[in-house]
């Protein structure tokens, strides 16, 4: 078994819908993304280019999330866990071999997402 990590990061803002405390405010967070993916075997002796993760993730992750404010992209409330599974299923379609994603907001906090 091959299991295949790669990190991105992007910069957003968002509030917490239904919230009582400060992250019902406006604010920004760098998130830090990991994305897994794993198989039994390789091609061409690889389990997928890092370019082509990357790719993937700059076409379809950035262009929802980089530099936006969230809550005007998406139809839900955008915690971690609700935004973790959205990238998963976004990048499912994508990348068939992915077995989860780690959303962090920030440096000390992450959700993780999985089949």
């Amino acid at each position: 078994m091959y299991k295949l990590k790669l990190k991105h990061s992007f910069s957003s803002a968002h509030n917490l819908l239904n919230y009582n405390g400060a992250c019902s405010n406006i604010h920004g967070h760098t998130y830090f993304l990991m994305v897994t993916l794993k198989v039994r075997e390789l091609v061409n002796d690889m389990v997928l280019d890092f370019k082509e993760v990357k790719k993937i993730l700059i076409s379809e992750i950035d262009k929802k999330f980089d530099h936006k404010y969230i809550n005007e992209e998406v139809s839900y409330n955008p915690t971690a866990e609700n935004m973790a599974r959205d990238i998963y299923c976004i990048l499912k379609t994508k990348l068939p071999n992915l077995t989860e994603v780690e959303l962090w907001e920030g440096e000390n906090s992450s959700i993780i997402y999985r089949e």
